[in-house]
């Protein structure tokens, strides 16, 4: 099978909700594991599933391996079942969001890759993840940036490793001074030069960050993307 035919299997059957596996092909990050009439399933790296069903029936669960621990599945029906079918656990789904717009016009000047130096800083505040040597890793990948006030680190976000936006912290004592805004507007322009729509999860609970992206003018795709881990 080619990698466009996928694509455009991908895209005429939901193009916006599946922008993250269509980057994951184009910039072979992963591995095309099957593709039919039942849908496909791309293996990003070595222990992630993206699962994108045609239909919400179970045909695509044979091709499912038992040694992958971590799943983003679409279709909430069929979801629902994967979860209870393979025993595994989850938070809550996400809305993903995409940008089709033009570049942001946020004053580039005022960013800059963080150091490897930084990276305990970055791991301390950060509030979904407390793994350093993920962290270290992300710098060394060239995947996060930072916003500084006087040589002082003061927000940071970036990319996670399938190429999604997020990681978006501003230190206490610099909240509301929009610096949020425009930590996301730099990587919306990074993502941008990399020649990927910019993307994004969004925990469906997560006001504050349903809010900014719809300030910055993202669209909500239709389908929500379901996390899901074993146990």
């Amino acid at each position: 099978m080619s990698d466009e035919k996928v694509i455009a299997a991908i895209e005429a059957f939901d193009k916006d909700s599946n922008e993250d596996i269509i980057a994951i092909i184009k910039e072979k990050s992963g591995e095309i594991l099957h593709f039919s009439s039942y849908g496909v399933i791309v293996r990003h790296r070595e222990n992630t599933l993206y699962v994108l069903p045609f239909d919400d029936s179970t045909a695509l669960f044979s091709y499912i391996d038992e040694k992958t621990s971590l799943f983003s599945v679409r279709g909430d029906v069929f979801a629902k079942k994967m979860l209870s079918h393979f025993s595994l656990e989850m938070s809550e789904p996400c809305y993903f969001y995409i940008y089709r717009g033009e570049r942001k016009g946020v004053d580039e000047t005022l960013f800059y890759p963080v150091p490897l130096s930084d990276a305990a800083l970055v791991s301390s505040q950060y509030r979904h993840h407390s793994d350093l040597e993920s962290i270290k890793r992300a710098i060394n990948e060239n995947r996060i940036f930072g916003l500084y006030e006087n040589s002082e680190l003061v927000a940071f976000s970036g990319f996670h490793e399938e190429g999604s936006m997020g990681m978006l912290e501003v230190f206490p004592s610099y909240r509301r001074k929009g610096y949020g805004m425009m930590m996301e507007e730099y990587v919306i322009n990074r993502a941008m030069e990399l020649g990927r729509v910019p993307f994004c999860d969004v925990y469906i609970s997560n006001e504050a960050s349903i809010a900014l992206q719809e300030k910055l003018f993202l669209e909500r795709a239709e389908s929500l993307h379901w996390w899901m881990w074993r146990k």
